[in-house]
């Protein structure tokens, strides 16, 4: 990858334009075409109590609304 940066920045005007969108093409396509954006890292701890659990992933914290326990 350092040699096609290497030429892309030696390039000028519509060429170079060219040049940084092949790399980025193949950068997307070949070298990295999956990026996690979550660290699956996380712990939860509950209570035996805890009937139903669920994660948001859009909030990315606790779904409140899907949680119960037991009496």
């Amino acid at each position: 990858m350092d040699e096609d940066i290497e030429a892309c920045v030696d390039l000028t005007g519509e060429e170079r334009v060219n040049c940084w969108a092949e790399l980025d093409k193949t950068l997307m396509e070949e070298v990295v075409p999956w990026v996690p954006y979550l660290d699956a890292t996380s712990v939860w701890a509950t209570s035996d109590n805890v009937s139903k659990f669920e994660y948001d992933q859009f909030t990315g914290t606790t779904a409140w609304s899907n949680i119960a326990m037991e009496q």
